[in-house]
């Protein structure tokens, strides 16, 4: 009962910090993130043990989800952005 968890702490913070990031702190969100996470960690381990892949490959992946997840939401909120200013400056109130 020592050592309860697999993962060190550190590491379990740092992933609650990216899946409260991409799941915006919707309670949903974080279960479905939180899969994913464990999803990647556990497949890198077994990646790394059966083909013999660097570990830091799941790093890498994990990055990029959250690379492409967050400047989704950028480009969208620059389109919203776009677009509402026409209809702003179109109506004279």
């Amino acid at each position: 009962m020592q050592n309860i968890s697999p993962v060190p702490a550190k590491q379990n913070r740092r992933y609650g910090i990216a899946v409260a990031l991409l799941a915006r702190l919707e309670p949903l969100g974080i279960v479905l993130t939180g899969v994913l996470f464990g999803g990647l960690e556990a497949g890198g381990a077994a990646m790394q043990r059966d083909a013999g892949v660097p570990s830091v490959a799941v790093y890498v992946v994990e990055g990029v989800v959250i690379l492409v997840v967050l400047l989704a939401e950028a480009v969208t909120r620059q389109v919203r952005t776009t677009v509402a200013l026409p209809d702003a400056e179109a109506d004279p109130t």
